[in-house]
Protein backbone atom coordinates (compact mmCIF):
# COMPACT_ATOMS: atom_id res chain seq x y z
CA UNK A 1 0.00 0.00 0.00
CA UNK A 2 1.22 3.41 -0.75
CA UNK A 3 1.36 6.32 1.38
CA UNK A 4 -1.34 7.90 -0.66
CA UNK A 5 -3.36 4.98 -0.67
CA UNK A 6 -3.09 4.58 3.25
CA UNK A 7 -3.66 8.52 3.54
CA UNK A 8 -6.89 7.87 1.52
CA UNK A 9 -8.32 4.83 3.14
CA UNK A 10 -7.61 6.86 6.55
CA UNK A 11 -9.41 9.77 5.04
CA UNK A 12 -12.57 7.62 4.18
CA UNK A 13 -12.68 6.17 7.60
CA UNK A 14 -13.20 10.16 9.46
CA UNK A 15 -15.52 10.97 6.52
CA UNK A 16 -17.38 7.91 7.74
CA UNK A 17 -17.36 8.82 11.51
CA UNK A 18 -15.41 5.23 11.35
CA UNK A 19 -14.90 3.70 14.86
CA UNK A 20 -11.65 2.24 15.41
CA UNK A 21 -10.99 -0.84 18.19
CA UNK A 22 -8.54 -0.23 20.95
CA UNK A 23 -7.26 -2.53 23.87
CA UNK A 24 -9.42 -0.45 26.51
CA UNK A 25 -12.31 0.59 24.02
CA UNK A 26 -13.03 2.55 21.08
CA UNK A 27 -12.28 5.73 19.67
CA UNK A 28 -13.80 7.55 17.00
CA UNK A 29 -12.13 8.88 13.49
CA UNK A 30 -13.24 12.49 12.38
CA UNK A 31 -12.94 15.22 9.97
CA UNK A 32 -11.76 18.69 10.61
CA UNK A 33 -10.65 21.97 8.47
CA UNK A 34 -8.76 22.55 11.47
CA UNK A 35 -6.27 20.49 11.69
CA UNK A 36 -4.46 21.01 7.75
CA UNK A 37 -3.91 18.64 5.45
CA UNK A 38 -1.24 16.76 7.11
CA UNK A 39 -2.78 15.28 10.23
CA UNK A 40 -5.87 13.62 10.42
CA UNK A 41 -8.62 13.77 13.81
CA UNK A 42 -10.14 11.19 16.26
CA UNK A 43 -12.01 11.87 19.35
CA UNK A 44 -12.63 10.01 22.70
CA UNK A 45 -14.15 10.18 26.02
CA UNK A 46 -16.69 13.22 26.00
CA UNK A 47 -15.84 14.78 22.75
CA UNK A 48 -11.99 15.17 23.57
CA UNK A 49 -10.16 15.40 20.60
CA UNK A 50 -6.60 14.47 19.23
CA UNK A 51 -5.05 14.46 16.00
CA UNK A 52 -1.95 12.31 14.64
CA UNK A 53 0.32 13.67 11.46
CA UNK A 54 0.08 11.25 8.15
CA UNK A 55 3.85 10.90 8.53
CA UNK A 56 3.44 9.46 12.26
CA UNK A 57 0.93 7.11 10.54
CA UNK A 58 3.30 5.98 7.48
CA UNK A 59 6.21 5.50 9.59
CA UNK A 60 4.36 3.15 11.75
CA UNK A 61 3.05 1.23 8.85
CA UNK A 62 6.45 0.82 7.36
CA UNK A 63 7.34 -0.33 10.61
CA UNK A 64 4.87 -2.83 10.89
CA UNK A 65 5.46 -4.10 7.24
CA UNK A 66 9.04 -4.35 7.61
CA UNK A 67 9.03 -5.94 11.78
CA UNK A 68 6.22 -7.30 11.22
CA UNK A 69 5.10 -5.43 14.68
CA UNK A 70 4.59 -2.36 16.24
CA UNK A 71 5.22 -1.62 19.88
CA UNK A 72 4.82 0.86 22.23
CA UNK A 73 8.36 1.29 22.80
CA UNK A 74 9.54 1.62 19.60
CA UNK A 75 6.88 4.19 19.29
CA UNK A 76 7.57 6.46 22.87
CA UNK A 77 11.37 6.43 21.46
CA UNK A 78 10.70 7.30 17.31
CA UNK A 79 8.28 9.77 18.48
CA UNK A 80 9.39 11.32 22.17
CA UNK A 81 6.81 14.45 22.14
CA UNK A 82 4.25 12.84 20.43
CA UNK A 83 4.05 10.30 22.78
CA UNK A 84 4.88 12.19 25.91
CA UNK A 85 1.86 14.38 24.96
CA UNK A 86 -0.52 12.04 23.32
CA UNK A 87 0.11 8.32 24.40
CA UNK A 88 -3.19 7.32 22.32
CA UNK A 89 -1.98 8.01 19.04
CA UNK A 90 -0.04 4.69 19.49
CA UNK A 91 -3.32 2.63 20.58
CA UNK A 92 -5.41 4.59 17.70
CA UNK A 93 -2.99 3.78 14.72
CA UNK A 94 -2.72 0.34 16.01
CA UNK A 95 -6.66 0.57 15.81
CA UNK A 96 -6.88 1.82 12.63
CA UNK A 97 -4.03 -1.27 11.23
CA UNK A 98 -6.67 -3.43 13.08
CA UNK A 99 -9.56 -1.88 11.62
CA UNK A 100 -7.95 -2.59 8.05
CA UNK A 101 -7.31 -6.48 9.03
CA UNK A 102 -3.41 -6.14 9.45
CA UNK A 103 -2.51 -6.35 12.88
CA UNK A 104 -3.87 -7.99 15.71
CA UNK A 105 -3.33 -6.34 19.16
CA UNK A 106 -1.25 -9.00 21.40
CA UNK A 107 -1.05 -7.32 24.50
CA UNK A 108 1.56 -5.22 26.27
CA UNK A 109 1.87 -2.59 23.95
CA UNK A 110 2.17 -4.55 20.89
CA UNK A 111 0.22 -5.10 17.16
CA UNK A 112 1.40 -7.99 15.21
CA UNK A 113 1.07 -8.33 11.31
CA UNK A 114 -1.18 -10.96 10.23
CA UNK A 115 -0.95 -12.13 6.64
CA UNK A 116 -4.18 -11.11 5.45
CA UNK A 117 -4.54 -8.32 2.72
CA UNK A 118 -5.98 -5.43 3.38
CA UNK A 119 -9.64 -4.66 3.79
CA UNK A 120 -11.40 -2.83 1.45
CA UNK A 121 -13.38 0.07 2.37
Amino acid sequence: MTEQELKNYVLKLCKNRTPVPKPNGQTILTMSDKVGPNRFQYTFGQNHKKSIPFATLFRCYERLMTDEKLTRLWFATEFEAEHASSPCNFTTIGGIFVKMGIAEYFGNGIYKLTKKKAKAL
